[in-house]
Protein backbone atom coordinates (compact mmCIF):
# COMPACT_ATOMS: atom_id res chain seq x y z
CA UNK A 1 0.00 0.00 0.00
CA UNK A 2 2.88 2.42 0.86
CA UNK A 3 4.60 1.81 -2.65
CA UNK A 4 1.68 2.35 -4.61
CA UNK A 5 0.97 5.91 -2.11
CA UNK A 6 4.46 6.93 -2.95
CA UNK A 7 4.13 6.39 -6.42
CA UNK A 8 1.00 8.30 -6.53
CA UNK A 9 2.46 10.92 -4.89
CA UNK A 10 5.80 11.09 -7.21
CA UNK A 11 3.59 11.00 -10.14
CA UNK A 12 1.12 13.71 -9.17
CA UNK A 13 3.98 16.07 -8.06
CA UNK A 14 6.22 16.08 -10.96
CA UNK A 15 9.25 14.80 -9.45
CA UNK A 16 12.03 13.66 -12.45
CA UNK A 17 10.24 12.12 -15.52
CA UNK A 18 11.29 8.25 -15.73
CA UNK A 19 11.24 6.12 -18.78
CA UNK A 20 7.86 3.87 -19.18
CA UNK A 21 10.62 0.97 -19.27
CA UNK A 22 11.84 2.24 -15.61
CA UNK A 23 7.97 2.75 -14.38
CA UNK A 24 6.87 -0.72 -15.47
CA UNK A 25 9.70 -2.44 -13.75
CA UNK A 26 8.89 -0.28 -10.47
CA UNK A 27 5.32 -0.73 -11.27
CA UNK A 28 5.26 -4.56 -12.12
CA UNK A 29 6.25 -5.17 -8.58
CA UNK A 30 3.28 -3.66 -7.34
CA UNK A 31 1.00 -4.91 -9.31
CA UNK A 32 2.53 -8.38 -8.40
CA UNK A 33 2.22 -8.02 -4.69
CA UNK A 34 -1.30 -7.00 -5.33
CA UNK A 35 -2.24 -10.25 -6.97
CA UNK A 36 -0.88 -12.24 -4.22
CA UNK A 37 -3.23 -10.46 -1.80
CA UNK A 38 -5.72 -11.24 -4.11
CA UNK A 39 -4.66 -14.69 -5.03
CA UNK A 40 -7.41 -15.96 -2.70
CA UNK A 41 -10.05 -14.86 -4.40
CA UNK A 42 -8.74 -15.18 -7.97
CA UNK A 43 -11.12 -18.01 -9.80
CA UNK A 44 -9.08 -20.77 -11.34
CA UNK A 45 -11.70 -20.10 -15.06
CA UNK A 46 -13.96 -17.48 -16.23
CA UNK A 47 -13.59 -14.36 -17.37
CA UNK A 48 -11.75 -11.56 -15.63
CA UNK A 49 -12.74 -8.17 -16.66
CA UNK A 50 -9.71 -5.58 -16.40
CA UNK A 51 -10.70 -1.71 -16.90
CA UNK A 52 -7.93 0.70 -17.01
CA UNK A 53 -5.43 -1.93 -18.25
CA UNK A 54 -2.57 0.56 -19.04
CA UNK A 55 -0.05 -1.53 -20.40
CA UNK A 56 -1.45 -4.72 -19.41
CA UNK A 57 0.65 -5.74 -15.92
CA UNK A 58 -1.95 -6.35 -14.01
CA UNK A 59 -3.60 -8.88 -16.29
CA UNK A 60 -0.08 -10.41 -17.30
CA UNK A 61 0.55 -11.00 -13.32
CA UNK A 62 -3.34 -12.38 -12.97
CA UNK A 63 -2.97 -14.64 -15.75
CA UNK A 64 0.98 -15.67 -14.51
CA UNK A 65 -0.86 -17.22 -11.17
CA UNK A 66 -4.61 -18.23 -13.18
CA UNK A 67 -3.75 -19.19 -16.60
CA UNK A 68 -7.40 -20.93 -17.06
CA UNK A 69 -8.95 -16.97 -17.19
CA UNK A 70 -8.86 -15.25 -19.68
CA UNK A 71 -8.76 -11.70 -20.32
CA UNK A 72 -10.91 -8.59 -21.21
CA UNK A 73 -8.81 -5.27 -21.19
CA UNK A 74 -10.44 -2.16 -21.52
CA UNK A 75 -7.87 1.15 -21.84
CA UNK A 76 -8.88 4.38 -23.94
CA UNK A 77 -5.18 5.67 -24.02
CA UNK A 78 -3.78 5.24 -27.42
CA UNK A 79 -0.20 4.74 -26.54
CA UNK A 80 -1.22 2.33 -23.98
CA UNK A 81 -4.15 0.14 -25.77
CA UNK A 82 -1.14 0.09 -28.55
CA UNK A 83 1.51 -1.22 -26.10
CA UNK A 84 -1.42 -3.42 -24.35
CA UNK A 85 -2.43 -4.86 -27.76
CA UNK A 86 1.49 -5.42 -28.55
CA UNK A 87 1.97 -7.71 -25.05
CA UNK A 88 -0.65 -9.81 -25.52
CA UNK A 89 -0.93 -10.38 -29.35
CA UNK A 90 0.25 -13.93 -28.63
CA UNK A 91 -2.16 -15.10 -26.02
CA UNK A 92 -5.39 -15.81 -27.43
CA UNK A 93 -6.59 -15.91 -23.80
CA UNK A 94 -7.21 -11.85 -24.19
CA UNK A 95 -8.71 -9.19 -26.03
CA UNK A 96 -7.84 -5.66 -25.62
CA UNK A 97 -10.60 -3.12 -26.10
CA UNK A 98 -9.32 0.90 -27.01
CA UNK A 99 -12.60 1.99 -24.78
CA UNK A 100 -13.20 3.28 -21.34
CA UNK A 101 -15.74 1.86 -19.03
CA UNK A 102 -18.11 4.77 -17.60
CA UNK A 103 -21.80 5.11 -16.30
CA UNK A 104 -22.64 6.67 -19.71
CA UNK A 105 -21.93 5.75 -23.57
CA UNK A 106 -20.39 9.23 -24.89
CA UNK A 107 -16.85 10.85 -25.74
CA UNK A 108 -14.86 12.41 -22.68
CA UNK A 109 -11.50 14.27 -22.27
CA UNK A 110 -8.81 12.21 -20.57
CA UNK A 111 -5.90 13.73 -18.72
CA UNK A 112 -2.48 12.32 -19.02
CA UNK A 113 0.48 13.58 -16.51
CA UNK A 114 3.21 13.45 -18.48
CA UNK A 115 5.65 12.47 -15.89
CA UNK A 116 4.10 9.15 -14.86
CA UNK A 117 2.44 6.22 -17.45
CA UNK A 118 -0.35 5.69 -15.00
CA UNK A 119 -1.91 8.60 -14.16
CA UNK A 120 -4.35 9.31 -16.80
CA UNK A 121 -8.04 10.42 -15.85
CA UNK A 122 -11.63 11.47 -16.93
CA UNK A 123 -12.19 13.59 -13.57
CA UNK A 124 -11.09 17.06 -14.89
CA UNK A 125 -11.43 17.96 -10.71
CA UNK A 126 -8.55 15.88 -9.94
CA UNK A 127 -6.37 17.57 -12.53
CA UNK A 128 -7.24 20.92 -12.40
CA UNK A 129 -7.41 20.93 -8.49
CA UNK A 130 -6.48 24.88 -6.51
CA UNK A 131 -8.04 22.89 -2.89
CA UNK A 132 -5.27 22.83 -0.05
CA UNK A 133 -4.77 18.88 -0.37
CA UNK A 134 -4.71 18.90 -3.67
CA UNK A 135 -2.24 16.14 -5.12
CA UNK A 136 -1.62 17.68 -8.05
CA UNK A 137 0.26 21.25 -9.11
CA UNK A 138 -0.20 24.21 -11.74
CA UNK A 139 2.74 23.47 -13.67
CA UNK A 140 2.22 19.48 -13.77
CA UNK A 141 2.25 18.96 -17.36
CA UNK A 142 -0.93 17.42 -18.45
CA UNK A 143 -1.85 16.03 -22.17
CA UNK A 144 -5.08 15.81 -23.41
CA UNK A 145 -6.96 12.58 -25.57
CA UNK A 146 -10.49 12.46 -26.82
CA UNK A 147 -11.36 8.66 -25.88
CA UNK A 148 -14.95 6.84 -26.24
CA UNK A 149 -16.50 5.52 -23.34
CA UNK A 150 -19.66 2.82 -22.83
CA UNK A 151 -20.51 1.02 -20.05
CA UNK A 152 -19.85 -2.84 -19.04
CA UNK A 153 -23.23 -3.58 -19.18
CA UNK A 154 -23.61 -2.49 -22.68
CA UNK A 155 -20.70 -4.25 -23.61
CA UNK A 156 -22.17 -7.28 -22.24
CA UNK A 157 -24.95 -6.99 -23.73
CA UNK A 158 -23.80 -6.31 -27.37
CA UNK A 159 -21.40 -8.95 -26.72
CA UNK A 160 -23.32 -11.32 -25.32
CA UNK A 161 -21.55 -11.55 -21.72
CA UNK A 162 -23.44 -13.30 -19.26
CA UNK A 163 -21.07 -14.25 -16.39
CA UNK A 164 -17.68 -12.75 -15.38
CA UNK A 165 -15.35 -14.52 -12.49
CA UNK A 166 -13.65 -11.06 -11.46
CA UNK A 167 -13.53 -7.36 -12.32
CA UNK A 168 -10.69 -5.29 -11.89
CA UNK A 169 -11.18 -1.23 -12.16
CA UNK A 170 -8.12 1.34 -12.14
CA UNK A 171 -9.47 4.66 -13.51
CA UNK A 172 -7.56 7.39 -11.45
CA UNK A 173 -10.68 8.32 -9.31
CA UNK A 174 -13.45 7.67 -12.24
CA UNK A 175 -13.61 4.16 -10.67
CA UNK A 176 -17.25 4.91 -9.69
CA UNK A 177 -18.80 5.70 -12.91
CA UNK A 178 -16.96 2.43 -14.11
CA UNK A 179 -19.08 0.58 -11.16
CA UNK A 180 -22.18 2.63 -11.95
CA UNK A 181 -22.27 1.44 -15.14
CA UNK A 182 -21.20 -2.62 -14.05
CA UNK A 183 -24.18 -2.39 -11.38
CA UNK A 184 -26.83 -3.10 -13.76
CA UNK A 185 -25.54 -5.96 -15.36
CA UNK A 186 -24.99 -7.57 -11.66
CA UNK A 187 -28.61 -6.73 -11.36
CA UNK A 188 -29.52 -8.09 -14.43
CA UNK A 189 -27.26 -11.55 -14.51
CA UNK A 190 -27.40 -12.16 -10.62
CA UNK A 191 -23.75 -12.39 -10.82
CA UNK A 192 -21.26 -11.26 -7.90
CA UNK A 193 -18.31 -11.77 -8.88
CA UNK A 194 -15.20 -10.54 -6.75
CA UNK A 195 -14.63 -6.27 -7.69
CA UNK A 196 -10.99 -5.15 -6.84
CA UNK A 197 -11.50 -0.99 -7.26
CA UNK A 198 -9.52 1.77 -6.83
CA UNK A 199 -10.83 4.26 -4.49
CA UNK A 200 -10.45 8.04 -3.14
CA UNK A 201 -11.08 8.86 0.34
CA UNK A 202 -13.50 11.65 0.94
CA UNK A 203 -11.10 14.76 1.95
CA UNK A 204 -9.27 13.84 -1.28
CA UNK A 205 -12.27 12.90 -3.91
CA UNK A 206 -13.90 15.75 -5.62
CA UNK A 207 -16.88 13.26 -6.77
CA UNK A 208 -16.91 11.39 -3.15
CA UNK A 209 -20.78 11.85 -2.86
CA UNK A 210 -21.31 9.43 -6.19
CA UNK A 211 -18.57 7.33 -5.00
CA UNK A 212 -20.13 6.55 -1.74
CA UNK A 213 -23.24 6.07 -3.07
CA UNK A 214 -22.60 3.20 -5.61
CA UNK A 215 -20.58 1.70 -3.19
CA UNK A 216 -23.50 1.39 -0.79
CA UNK A 217 -25.04 0.23 -4.27
CA UNK A 218 -22.76 -2.50 -4.31
CA UNK A 219 -23.63 -3.24 -0.50
CA UNK A 220 -27.07 -3.29 -1.03
CA UNK A 221 -27.34 -6.06 -4.02
CA UNK A 222 -25.29 -8.50 -1.94
CA UNK A 223 -21.79 -7.14 -1.40
CA UNK A 224 -20.52 -7.37 2.07
CA UNK A 225 -20.43 -4.21 3.78
CA UNK A 226 -17.09 -2.34 4.72
CA UNK A 227 -16.35 0.87 6.86
CA UNK A 228 -14.40 2.57 4.51
CA UNK A 229 -14.46 6.14 6.51
CA UNK A 230 -11.00 5.37 7.64
CA UNK A 231 -9.32 4.56 4.40
CA UNK A 232 -5.91 6.43 3.19
CA UNK A 233 -6.31 8.47 0.97
CA UNK A 234 -6.18 6.33 -2.07
CA UNK A 235 -6.52 2.41 -1.70
CA UNK A 236 -7.60 -0.64 -3.47
CA UNK A 237 -10.78 -2.26 -2.21
CA UNK A 238 -11.42 -5.85 -2.58
CA UNK A 239 -15.57 -5.83 -2.67
CA UNK A 240 -16.65 -9.80 -1.85
CA UNK A 241 -19.79 -11.45 -1.74
CA UNK A 242 -21.53 -11.79 1.90
CA UNK A 243 -21.06 -14.90 2.06
CA UNK A 244 -17.85 -15.20 1.20
CA UNK A 245 -16.47 -12.57 4.00
CA UNK A 246 -13.70 -10.14 3.01
CA UNK A 247 -10.53 -9.76 2.68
Amino acid sequence: MWSKLRSLARRLRGERRESLEEWAARHGEVVRQEVERILPHLPEEGLLVDVGANIGLFTEAVLAQRPGLRALCFEPVERYHTLCAERFQDDPRVEVHRLALSDAVEERTIFKVAHNYGGNSVVTELIHDDRDNARIFPETEVEEETIQCTTWDAFARERGVEEVAFVKTDTEGFDYAVLKGLVPFLERTGQRPPILSELLNHEFHTRWAEQDAVVRRLFEIGYAEQDLSSMEWIADILFLPAESGNA
